[in-house]
């Protein structure tokens, strides 16, 4: 395996144990929330998701969910819409310059992680991701 591989792995294993957290090397134009609704609709590969939706998995308000989607909105990474069958609720899907930026976001953070993997020898750096793996990951 290279370290390019276990950073990506590295970075797989965070993302499943905690859906909006993503290092944030140079991601200062979105808070933690927004990145975390980003990142749930790409890796999700989830169309048409209600608010309710995002705030159940994001384990966020849905006031905070409001709010970031508002900026995401004006930012033009998602689209709103209302729900043709329930006008109160609001219908999310990411736009293509969305998956656009988390996809060069993310590929920034395993860059960021590659180099500090780099650090390690190939041995350690596969001991500290598997270790973190245990960690971070449910066990089966």
């Amino acid at each position: 395996m290279d370290y390019q591989k276990l950073a990506e792995e590295f970075i797989d294993a965070m993302t499943a144990s905690h859906p909006n957290h993503v290092p944030p090397p140079n991601i200062n134009e979105l808070s933690q929330g927004e990145v975390g609704i980003l990142v749930y609709l790409v890796e999700g590969n989830k169309n048409n998701v209600s608010a309710g939706e995002l705030s159940d998995a994001l384990k966020l308000t849905t006031g905070r969910i409001a709010t970031a989607l508002k900026t995401l909105e004006k930012k033009k990474l998602v689209r709103r819409k209302s729900d043709p069958n329930d006008g109160r609720k609001v219908i999310v899907n990411i736009t293509d310059d969305g998956k656009t930026f988390i996809l060069n976001k993310r590929a920034e953070v395993i860059a960021h992680f590659t180099e500090n993997l780099k650090k390690l020898t190939l041995e350690e750096a596969e001991q500290f991701v598997t270790l973190a793996k245990k960690f971070l990951l449910p066990s089966s």
